[in-house]
């Protein structure tokens, strides 16, 4: 049975290590993968870690290189800045802390 404890809330400092982006092709969707490690206060990556990949595809993909958004206004057309991709990278992790929560709870049933 596991043992569930509690952790007091941290703040992490987060870097970008690696950025892969796949332009959209008439064959393929475009996305873009990355990868974010965890710094100390000098900005260099805190070794060992594993490392967070994160994959920004389909209406996400299209919203990220498409024009300004309420959640970028200032963000320019049909491209990205690196501190966009946070905004994705959240969502993301979100979705995926809630779909763990409702397993969680499939399981106790």
């Amino acid at each position: 049975m596991p043992r569930i404890i509690s952790v007091p809330a941290q703040t992490l400092r987060l870097e970008i290590r690696a950025l892969q982006e796949v332009p959209a092709s008439p064959r393929e969707p475009g996305y873009v993968r990355v990868d974010v490690g965890r710094v100390d206060d000098a900005g260099a990556f805190i070794i060992p870690q594993q490392f967070e990949t994160y994959e920004i595809r389909g209406k996400m993909f299209e919203a990220l290189v498409g024009p300004a958004a309420e959640w970028a206004p200032d963000k320019p057309d049909g491209t990205y800045r690196n501190d966009d991709l946070w905004y994705f990278m959240d969502r993301i992790k979100a979705a995926a802390e809630e779909a763990a929560e409702v397993q969680r709870k499939l399981d106790q049933v």
